[in-house]
């Protein structure tokens, strides 16, 4: 059996053609993928946030002495004296539902003091999709996130 030279592969306009389906599926699908889904984001930031809560109650414990943990919902950040400022990603919302401390310069503060209590507080991180809150029990200290 012989087979003609036309039939016997694909033709350079052919795999041009399969080269530019693919090229354009991949610039439409770029941007989706580099960004991480709503609902991912705001597990990943109220869990971050949630980290720097313990590490400032583990701090003011191991340094016996209080220590503040500053939240500032109108420029959309947090941080203590231990944990670096941090801005809360663009696509979602930064409200405190509680803070037990006090409030400074449009900030809330959450305590935590030498013995592993605090005053307690609660944070509500939100976007279109969903919302996860942060809590603070003020009598144990205790952090703890939920979606």
């Amino acid at each position: 059996m012989k087979i003609s030279a036309s039939a016997a592969g694909f033709t350079l306009i052919e795999m041009l053609a399969a080269l530019l389906v693919v090229s354009l599926i991949a610039v439409v699908a770029a941007p989706s993928i580099r960004r991480l889904p709503e609902r991912v984001q705001l597990r990943a930031e109220a869990s971050r946030m949630a980290s720097a809560l313990r590490v400032t109650r583990a701090a003011a414990m191991a340094q016996n002495r209080a220590m503040d943990f500053a939240i500032s919902a109108p420029r959309r950040s947090y941080g203590s004296e231990v944990i670096p400022t941090s801005v809360v990603d663009q696509r979602l919302n930064l409200e405190v539902l509680s803070a037990g401390a006090a409030r400074r310069a449009n900030e809330d503060i959450i305590r935590f003091f030498p013995n592993g209590r605090s005053t307690g507080g609660r944070v509500k991180l939100s976007s279109d999709q969903a919302s996860a809150h942060v809590q603070v029990l003020g009598v144990t200290g205790r952090v703890a996130f939920d979606d």
